[in-house]
């Protein structure tokens, strides 16, 4: 035991073995639970990513159906900026493009 101990009695010595046990125990999990996060964090983002350049084609998608060339630039640009491999928002970029009569919609 160490020197500091000694005065202790038993029954305090066990509680300073479980608080320093217990401490021991959720900074291993706390480590755990980094890492896990570190490893999980890319593909959640991911896929947040590429659900919302999804939502902002299909909203380019309803705008080239109303004719509102601005707004679906907007939504389109939005889409592409998000998740650039995202293929509903490729599909939208290149939507916007042919119908606008831009060549460039060819190489989408």
């Amino acid at each position: 035991m160490p020197d500091e101990d000694f005065m202790l009695t038993t029954a305090q010595r066990q509680r300073k073995r479980r608080r320093r046990r217990r401490v021991q125990i959720s900074l291993v999990a706390l480590l755990i639970l980094a890492a896990i996060g570190f490893l999980v964090a890319r593909p959640i983002r991911n896929a947040i990513r590429s659900w919302q350049a999804r939502r902002h084609a299909e909203h380019a998608f309803a705008y080239i159906d109303q004719q509102k060339w601005s707004d679906a630039r907007d939504e389109a640009t939005a889409a592409y900026r998000l998740q650039a491999s995202e293929p509903e928002a490729i599909r939208a970029v290149g939507r916007l493009l042919s119908r606008a009569g831009q060549g460039e919609a060819l190489e989408f």
